[in-house]
């Protein structure tokens, strides 16, 4: 409004001065041209002048406004320039995928203002310099695809996500991936990403968590899923009797396990896993009885050792359920390792001889010659006992080469 009352002050000032220099001498002015001449006072002429200068500007504010409103003119105008950015754009995603990283995102940044879809060029260009290892930089151009397509915020933090995992920044990729989950339903690869993450952070429990929202969304086979399931029960078993004690981790670990589905309650490592944290927590009982139901479904080396140092309620009924299994396995050094070790228990010295002997021969052993060897050595048998504890050492070293030994003094 003040530069307005300003510019109309100057103009009545300069017409004012104008028309009394006019009044004094109206002035004259002659334009020749060829054979034509054009007379006129200064005033007239003025005015002429003026005239023509307004009708001019109003020409061209009309024919500006036409063609600025003009679809057609708008493309022939820009049509090369859109052309360029697409050059651009196509040569960039190839110098990325040429690994060229540097050109590919100086190209993709370059086009990306002209660029029909600027989201593209700046979600590349940000790949290239997670390449790069330029994090700030990388930062920087998924804001400004953000910004570019309000709609594509979830596409930004999933490759966000991934570049974050690419980078060893699992804590980060984190934080990225729970903002992004609350749209997971839309889309689901957030739930693939975060299982790499909670698998590279060990967060079984967070692993576990998603584990039916990878199965609804068919992320994963049954095998997987089961396999998945297993080794989360397993660490989060382990770590509750690491990190807690007493009844406190009895009851942990009995809840836990009772979550759990048949694919994991009857699978023998896991069985295993549960019964050796049952006995970490005094809980042996229950721990035998476990792994006696296992073993009548599936036969596991593992169960077997783990069966034959597990302290039941009847030491003596442990050994009888155990002896049932050599009617059909009699030829199972395990088994009869094991044998040995429950007769051990129930005082049996004769019989646990006679298993750890039979273990030993139809598969030689460092700890069927050990049991052999503290037994005998406790029967007074000192030196059948240092037989056994000679051979049990060779085997537990993988043997020894051949050298040259010093020959025994007479």
């Amino acid at each position: 409004m003040k530069r307005l009352f300003i510019l109309c002050l100057i103009l009545l000032i300069a017409a004012v001065a104008f028309v009394t220099l006019v009044k004094h001498d109206p002035g004259y002015v002659l334009i020749s041209y060829g054979l034509y001449t054009i007379e006129s006072s200064l005033t007239v002429a003025v005015i002429a002048f003026l005239g023509v200068c307004l009708l001019l500007s109003l020409v061209f504010s009309i024919s500006y406004r036409l063609v600025s409103k003009s679809v057609a003119f708008n493309r022939w105008f820009s049509g090369r320039g859109y052309k360029r950015s697409r050059e651009k754009t196509a040569q960039g995603i190839i110098a990325y995928i040429e690994g060229q990283w540097q050109k590919s995102r100086r190209l993709l940044v370059s086009a990306a203002e002209k660029s029909e879809t600027p989201l593209i060029n700046y979600l590349f260009a940000a790949w290239a310099s997670n390449e790069l290892g330029e994090d700030e930089q990388t930062r920087e151009l998924l804001a400004k695809a953000s910004d570019s397509n309000r709609g594509a915020a979830i596409a930004v933090d999933i490759a966000q996500a991934q570049m974050q995992i690419d980078r060893g920044y699992l804590e980060r990729s984190l934080a990225t991936l729970t903002r992004a989950k609350e749209h997971a339903s839309k889309h689901p690869y957030v739930y693939k990403l975060l299982q790499q993450v909670y698998t590279g952070l060990h967060d079984w429990q967070g692993l576990a968590g998603i584990l039916p929202a990878l199965t609804k969304h068919k992320l994963i086979d049954k095998a997987e899923l089961a396999k998945l399931s297993q080794h989360c029960c397993q660490q989060q078993l382990l770590s509750i009797v690491a990190s807690k004690t007493g009844a406190e981790a009895k009851a942990a670990i009995t809840s836990l396990w009772q979550q759990q589905n048949k694919t994991v309650t009857r699978h023998g490592e896991s069985v295993l896993c549960y019964a050796q944290c049952l006995i970490k927590v005094g809980d042996e009982a229950v721990a035998e009885k476990l792994l006696r139901d296992q073993l009548n479904r599936e036969w596991l080396a593992a169960l077997v050792d783990a069966y034959g140092v597990v302290k039941g309620v009847d030491s003596n009924k442990q050994l009888l359920h155990a002896e049932q299994w050599l009617k059909e396995r009699n030829n199972d050094a395990r088994l009869l390792l094991c044998l040995g070790r429950l007769s051990l228990r129930n005082q049996l010295w004769g019989k646990a001889r006679e298993y750890f002997e039979s273990s030993n021969k139809l598969l030689a052993s460092s700890e069927a010659c050990a049991e052999l060897g503290r037994l005998l050595a406790s029967l007074g048998k000192h030196e059948q006992s240092n037989h056994y504890f000679h051979q049990g050492l060779l085997m537990s070293t993988h043997g020894l080469p051949e050298m040259v030994m010093p020959k025994k003094k007479i």
